[in-house]
């Protein structure tokens, strides 16, 4: 059975991606700063972890290591957003943590992936959850913009220095999606601002946890994705076209 390790899969996207794990026979393994949001089956195990934190990721990562053994697949979900602003108006404390987050966060998990999988010399995927903000202009996202650029980077930084150690990654870039972490976020739009938001993604809806996990599964998957490596890939109902 293969095992998936994934961040932030407590809640949002991230929830959706897990169950759709499980779902798949895949043995799961959420890391999540907070206790309380732990989901429970027996196909999931859940370890407590500040993922921006080097030191206890590679703590953790070792302990996973040797309570599980080996791993296939890295699922770097975990993300905050906490400044809709433009980059005057960003606090550097907003701006440091979403960084600290988003990107350290995504940087030591795969560092600690990738060396385990440096010991097994075995096949692997990282999957990274971006954004559509990384490959289009948006206002008012500064730092989560500069934040899931990175992302993308880290996707082809692990594409050049590792396919040939049979290691694939991807980015997927999802538009609008409908989660618990945007409810409040999509209620306080007025009902124009809703309409034209959901008019800009060109298939007339915003997206739901299901659309992001079908395609993470895809591309887990070696025997439908093997020759896909490296991708940046917008799932958004049309909204960057």
């Amino acid at each position: 059975m293969k095992k998936i390790i994934i961040t932030g899969g407590s809640r949002g996207i991230g929830k959706g991606i897990l169950h759709k794990l499980i779902k798949n026979k895949y043995y799961v393994i959420n890391l999540s700063k907070n206790k309380k949001e732990f989901v429970k089956n027996k196909m999931l195990s859940n370890y407590k972890c500040d993922i921006s934190n080097l030191k206890e990721t590679t703590k953790v990562f070792n302990k996973i290591y040797v309570n599980h053994g080996d791993f296939y697949g890295l699922i770097n979900n975990a993300g905050i957003n906490p400044s809709r602003n433009n980059i005057v108006k960003t606090s550097f404390k907003d701006f440091d943590a979403t960084l600290k987050t988003n990107v350290y966060g995504a940087f030591n998990c795969t560092k600690e992936f990738l060396k385990k999988k440096e010991i097994k010399k075995n096949s692997g995927v990282v999957i990274n959850i971006s954004s559509i903000v990384s490959v289009i202009s948006h206002e008012k996202r500064a730092s989560y913009s500069i934040s899931k650029s990175a992302i993308n980077g880290l996707t082809r930084s692990i594409v050049a220095d590792y396919s040939n150690q049979k290691i694939r990654s991807f980015s997927i870039c999802p538009g609008y999606v409908e989660t618990d972490l945007t409810r409040n976020f999509l209620n306080n739009l007025d009902n124009f601002e809703k309409r034209n938001l959901i008019k800009k993604h060109k298939i007339g809806r915003l997206g739901n946890t299901k659309d992001i996990a079908d395609l993470v599964s895809f591309l887990l998957d070696e025997t439908k994705s093997s020759w896909m490596n490296g991708n940046i890939i917008p799932l958004d109902g049309g909204y960057v076209c």
